[in-house]
């Protein structure tokens, strides 16, 4: 310290050391003198505050006893360059007496004597830990933002694209050097009219946030959804500096809301098809029973036979509607049993030969093995003509080619169809093809939308499709699609293989078996009463009509074995067929009972039931199969 003051008086003269202390002990940065073993010799107050230091303690300390331990060799390699005349500034961090750890900045200058021998160094310490730390956090939103799975672009007020992350590149296959220095109108889709955009924004500008999603198109063609938000960002006086634009491809997420709101459109129509069908049946079952009956009396010849065979179609086919409803609403009960499929398909092609005109060729390659699909075969049937239905709807104007394909397919680890995840396994695959218009992405997503069809008015009801999918669903299969406008589409529906073996239906023909016993029928629809009573009698049977469910229970209650059998509507005011079933098993009274509906029920859940239906008929009921199923209870008549 001496030599340093000595120094001082000589190049200053008298007063010189006094002014000089002076000066350093104002400056609000911290001053220092260190020797050459890095020992304080003079520190001005912002030094010692710096190193958080009592006044007058920092003297004769060492500035090694404050530097962390890992940036003591950096010390060093600068107090080397020191002693060769280097001057300049460097980093250190140090920890302070309280523990608490500064980064500072030091300018440091060598004080050689008059012969050149480096005497020590003055340092100048400025406090940066705020700096530091403000670097820091910059670093770590950089990172984040570049390496963010979110694209990020910021542009000017003027659109001038300032920065975009690497995430914006993958999003919009426009490589990012290519996208600095462009306007963000290169990203814009011809899917929204600048309108859309002038508003978009107009509306930023005004200083709003603007959040929504926009139909980008990538640099190879493809369409993708974006969730994207554009956020203004005010400088200090409050003037909008660039805009933040952050974009996510909710193309998946789009594409989920979609299948969610078919499913919700689906369940809205099976619900309403629940409501209509058991009224609906309930009209149709008196038409069709009475016709079936009055054509048994109509002679061969007669023109009423005619006319009562157009009735009996026409109430089949609205029978079969309401029948497809259900189905595509996956309500109605399907009778599975293992059944080929092979052969269907070859029935239903022959049908189809008839009924379509000779400019479309039908193709057909069925290589499926003998293992058959558990399954409804009157289903299957529907599944067949309704895509080789709509297949010949798509070329009805130029012809064209049918082709369909039958083979099997071994999935060995799950796959997704339609939103639809089939299990690993074997599966049959019926695939039908066309050569017709084909569909573009947007109308392919409503292909399966119950009454959604691109076809005139009356030439379409747009159930096909959405059957098809129903019945397939139901099956535990799923459909695959493939489509390109102008060049046709393409069908391929997945089954699971069955391990029974396949049974072959038997026909039901002739006249109805007749029988003998008791049968009440409760029903609250006085027209469907009067035609089973009708029905029974002409089949031998006793029979007895309540149109009331309490009254049938006060019946039953009072004359136990008045009857062999009882036929219950399922749905009635008051009291419903399974409910009037419960109450009778309550009371102690056995005697069998058939639940008729004009809906559906879950056979097998009923069948679980402990003393439960001994079966379930369906409306429009039909003559031979009431008689089938009644001599399979009631014994035989002669």
């Amino acid at each position: 310290m001496d030599a340093f003051r000595s120094s001082l008086v000589e190049e200053g003269g008298p007063g010189w050391e006094q002014g000089f202390a002076s000066l350093l002990g104002a400056q609000g940065e911290g001053v220092a003198y260190v020797n050459r073993a890095l020992t304080f010799l003079f520190v001005n107050p912002a030094a010692e505050a710096l190193f958080g230091v009592p006044s007058g303690e920092l003297i004769g300390r060492n500035l090694r006893d404050f530097v962390l331990p890992e940036h003591l060799a950096a010390l060093s390699r600068q107090e080397r360059l020191r002693a060769l005349g280097e001057t300049g500034g460097f980093d250190l961090e140090i920890r302070r007496p309280d523990g608490a750890r500064r980064h500072i900045l030091v300018s440091a200058s060598t004080h050689f004597s008059g012969n050149g021998d480096s005497q020590g160094t003055f340092g100048i310490f400025r406090d940066i830990t705020e700096w530091k730390r403000v670097e820091a956090d910059l670093g770590r939103l950089s990172i984040a933002i570049e390496q963010a799975s979110d694209s990020i672009v910021i542009v000017d007020t003027k659109g001038v694209i300032l920065y975009a992350n690497l995430a914006t590149c993958e999003l919009t296959g426009v490589e990012v050097k290519a996208l600095v220095g462009c306007h963000v109108r290169c990203l814009r889709s011809p899917r929204h009219d600048q309108l859309f955009y002038l508003d978009l924004w107009n509306h930023v500008l005004s200083g709003e946030v603007w959040r929504g999603r926009i139909q980008n198109q990538r640099v190879d063609g493809a369409f993708c959804e974006v969730l994207s938000t554009f956020s203004p960002v005010r400088g200090s006086d409050g003037s909008i500096l660039y805009v933040v634009i952050d974009s996510r491809d909710v193309t998946r997420e789009a594409e989920l809301e979609s299948q969610l709101r078919h499913s919700q459109r689906m369940e809205a129509i099976g619900v309403l098809a629940g409501g209509i069908a058991h009224d609906f049946n309930n009209i149709l079952t008196p038409i069709l029973g009475y016709a079936e009956m009055a054509l048994t009396r109509a002679s061969a010849d007669d023109k009423l036979n005619a006319y009562l065979q157009e009735i009996l179609s026409a109430g089949r086919r609205a029978a079969g509607l309401v029948d497809q409803i259900l189905t595509f609403s996956r309500q109605g009960e399907q009778v599975k049993k293992p059944v080929l499929l092979g052969p269907i398909v070859k029935e239903t092609l022959k049908l189809i030969r008839a009924a379509i005109p000779k400019s479309i060729a039908i193709h057909s390659k069925l290589k499926a093995p003998d293992r058959p699909v558990k399954a409804d075969p009157g289903q299957l049937h529907q599944v067949v003509m309704n895509l080789c239905t709509n297949a010949f709807q798509a070329m009805k104007e130029r012809g064209g080619n049918l082709e369909v394909c039958l083979d099997s397919a071994l999935f060995t680890e799950p796959v997704t169809f339609q939103g639809v995840t089939l299990a690993p396994g074997p599966y049959l695959r019926l695939q039908v093809k066309d050569s017709g218009c084909g569909m573009d992405g947007e109308t392919l997503k409503k292909a399966f939308l119950p009454f959604f069809t691109t076809r005139k008015t009356g030439e379409g009801t747009g159930l096909g499709l959405s059957i098809v999918h129903g019945i397939v669903l139901a099956l535990g299969g799923g459909i695959g699609v493939e489509s390109e406008v102008g060049v046709g589409s393409s069908f391929s529906i997945y089954l699971p293989e069955a391990e029974e073996t396949a049974v072959e239906a038997s026909a039901n023909t002739g006249r109805p078996a007749r029988g003998r016993g008791r049968i009440l029928v409760v029903d609250d629809e006085p027209s469907v009463g009067n035609l089973m009573r009708e029905i029974l009698v002409s089949l031998g049977y006793h029979a007895s009509v309540l149109d009331s469910s309490p009254l049938a229970l006060e019946t039953l209650s009072l004359a136990r074995e008045s009857f062999d059998l009882i036929i219950s509507d399922m749905s009635m005011p008051e009291m419903t067929g399974m409910e009037l079933l419960t109450r009778l098993r309550v009371g102690g009274i056995v005697t069998p009972i058939i639940l008729m509906t004009g809906f559906s029920q879950d056979m097998e859940e009923l069948a679980g039931m402990e003393q439960g239906p001994v079966a379930l008929l369906h409306k429009p009921v039909d003559i031979k199969s009431l008689a089938n199923l009644l001599l399979g209870i009631l014994p035989q008549g002669e």
